[in-house]
């Protein structure tokens, strides 16, 4: 099996936020962000290009040339920091998802040794950030990912602007609320882009819908009725990422129709420390929710989709016994590959990587998470034997890849501006560390008076 190949720069469109069109969303942490420019220098971008027009792009081309050739491209280097770890990373998901639908073989049959590939080779793979439209401004987001956070950017910040991909995004005070001037990510609320979309609903096999919060983008729910309409949804497997704060009737109704139903419920811990991460969520809300996705009927498959950043680390072990004695039947099952919790690394912003915790916290972390795994290997001994030994290794090979990650690099330098923004927003929020996620405190208030 090739160690360098993916099948997402061959069958995949995807967006951010503001409708730039780029390879995927891991290789965010590349140089180039991942964009796919045109010749103008500009980043193809679905407000005004059409679906089919980025195809070639010269990344895009780059990359699918180096993957064939068996080498690492740089603007991959996420998936390639994670492998290297011991995670399993969103290539490696890919090939699996795909192994039986596009491989390299196939990839080879038909890209040119320039890496391009037939231009009206339509997409069967979409991931779609519609905006950042949010109800929640989660402490680890930014403008870009949340409209929530528009009013408090300028209270951190003292800025009343911020850059994307597109360039200088201005806030203006409208009635005593911030918004972005240029309504810079209201492009999946234009017609000429439902319209383009709708033309390929008959090639979709899987569309990957994400915000901001997703369910929050009604015009959305018009393009499920459209798949219903065209009797084609019994082809098309959704994926959601959500804060499944908005789950409501209709959708619910709309999902039942499809061939599949994936939905990561985006949620960092248990109890209060998520409110205090996912602010102004509400812990009752949300398990409420997971119980209700729980209990859905058709071929759906849920997880929680867990970014592991400064404010959650310390507090993995509870948050999966937690999710053990919920005892879920859909989310997160044993039998799936990831039978506790769906974990994803925080990369950015630095100030909240886990590389920039202080070693005498990242000491403690690796010994609770050693004594977590004992712990766990007596809970499964007397509660699922018969997989015992799948299940153990998998969650130690889990919080070991954290450990290794973790102790990577020290960027405890960027502890200065963690202290800066906490208490900023601590204060925005009325809220405090020290009450919220007092362990944690403990192990790192030394650092605040360090800086």
């Amino acid at each position: 099996m090739s160690k360098t190949f993916c099948p997402i720069p061959w069958i995949m469109l995807a967006t951010r936020t503001n409708g730039d069109v780029r390879v995927c969303c891991q290789a965010n942490q590349g140089k180039a962000h991942g964009l796919l420019v045109g010749r103008k220098g500009q980043p193809y971008n679905l407000m005004r290009d059409k679906i089919l027009d980025s195809r070639n792009a010269k990344l895009a081309c780059e990359i699918r040339k180096k993957m064939l050739e068996g080498k690492r491209h740089p603007e991959c280097v996420r998936c390639w920091r994670e492998e290297d770890s011991g995670m399993l990373s969103r290539r490696e998901q890919e090939l699996e998802m795909w192994q039986d639908i596009f491989d390299i073989n196939e990839a080879k049959k038909i890209t040119r040794k320039d890496g391009e590939i037939p231009q009206n080779l339509e997409p069967i793979y979409y991931d779609l950030r519609l905006g950042n439209l949010c109800n929640l401004k989660c402490r680890m987001c930014f403008p870009t990912d949340s409209s929530g956070w528009y009013d408090e950017y300028y209270d951190v910040y003292k800025d009343n602007y911020f850059y994307d991909t597109h360039g200088k995004v201005q806030l203006i005070s409208r009635e005593n609320k911030w918004q972005a001037r240029n309504n810079d990510y209201d492009w999946c609320l234009k017609e000429n882009f439902w319209r383009d979309l709708e033309l390929k609903i008959k090639y979709i096999r899987h569309i990957y819908i994400v915000g901001g919060e997703p369910l929050l983008i009604k015009r959305h729910y018009d393009f499920l009725e459209k798949c219903l309409d065209m009797g084609v949804a019994t082809n098309i497997k959704l994926e959601y990422n959500t804060n499944i704060t908005v789950i409501n009737d209709r959708i619910l109704q709309l999902w039942s129709n499809f061939k599949e139903v994936r939905i990561g419920a985006s949620v960092d811990a248990y109890g209060r420390i998520n409110e205090y991460i996912r602010y102004p969520s509400q812990w009752e809300v949300i398990e409420k929710n997971l119980k209700r996705i729980d209990m859905m009927e058709g071929n759906v498959k849920a997880w929680i989709a867990c970014t592991v950043m400064i404010y959650n680390v310390l507090y993995l072990p509870e948050f999966i016994k937690w999710k053990l004695e919920s005892n879920f039947q859909r989310i997160n099952p044993p039998t799936r590959p990831k039978p506790f919790l769906t974990l994803h690394p925080l990369h950015t912003p630095p100030y909240l990587n886990i590389k920039a915790l202080p070693l005498k916290a990242k000491q403690e972390i690796e010994k609770k998470y050693l004594s977590f795994c004992d712990w766990y290997d007596e809970y499964v001994n007397q509660t699922n034997p018969e997989n015992k030994e799948r299940l153990v290794r998998i969650l130690r090979q889990t919080l070991k890849g954290y450990i290794n990650y973790m102790n990577q690099a020290d960027w405890s330098h960027e502890l200065k501006r963690f202290w800066e923004i906490t208490r900023q927003l601590d204060r925005l929020r009325n809220q405090r560390i020290e009450e919220y996620l007092p362990e944690l405190y403990e192990l790192i208030k030394y650092t605040e008076k360090n800086v």
